[in-house]
């Protein structure tokens, strides 16, 4: 019972994995009710033509809470949800939404897919070849896990990125003014980590 009860979970999850990614943008434009703004596309084509770095399309959604998300997969997009346009300055959205590009420039939702992938697939193996409900549990808190770290270093990667291309003190204003107690298990670094690591970029830079 057992078992069969882990084949189905793993099965399941190899299959809605690789589904999530390629369906997401279609959900999204579907259920956010998003629309273009000519403020935030203006911000958008400054950062486009001033880096080089792209990104298919750009809009709003008054839904949910002050944010900015990609959507990495066939067809790429940025969405600036809940007002945040409306709480940031000019630099700190732009600072934001060069964070959001370099998700895209960079594949993190794809490598991240695969990612999960490789750990189920291998999982389902070893299900198949040798089963030990132990090595099973071993290996899908190491997907939890893994994914969650390698979430945090996206992150921080974006940050980077972001901080590179434009002052990176917006960048930190904005983490600052958006800053919330993450949880235990939460798939960002903290915002003290994230501005730390900015600032000793800076420090280290202004150095060399």
């Amino acid at each position: 019972m057992l078992q069969s009860l882990i084949e189905l979970v793993l099965i399941c999850s190899s299959i809605t994995n690789p589904a999530t990614y390629l369906l997401t943008p279609v959900v999204v434009d579907k259920l956010w009710d998003t629309q273009k703004d000519e403020y935030v596309e203006g911000i958008f084509r400054k950062i486009t033509e001033k880096t080089g770095v792209k990104a298919s399309k750009i809009v709003i959604t008054q839904r949910g809470e002050p944010n900015a998300f990609a959507i990495e997969s066939w067809k790429n997009e940025i969405i600036v949800a809940g007002g945040l346009e409306k709480r940031t300055s000019e630099g700190e959205l732009e600072a934001i939404l060069l964070h959001e590009i370099a998700h895209i420039e960079k594949r993190h939702s794809l490598k991240r897919t695969l990612l999960r992938e490789l750990i189920l697939l291998s999982s389902l193996v070893i299900l198949f070849l040798n089963y030990q409900v132990e090595l099973l549990l071993f290996i899908m808190l190491l997907l939890f896990v893994t994914d969650i770290e390698y979430s945090k270093k996206t992150e921080l990667d974006a940050d980077r990125m972001s901080a590179e291309l434009t002052k990176p003190e917006n960048l930190v204003s904005a983490i600052k003014k958006f800053s919330v107690s993450e949880p235990f298990f939460s798939t960002h670094p903290s915002s003290e980590k994230r501005v730390s690591m900015i600032e000793s970029r800076v420090r280290t830079s202004s150095q060399s």
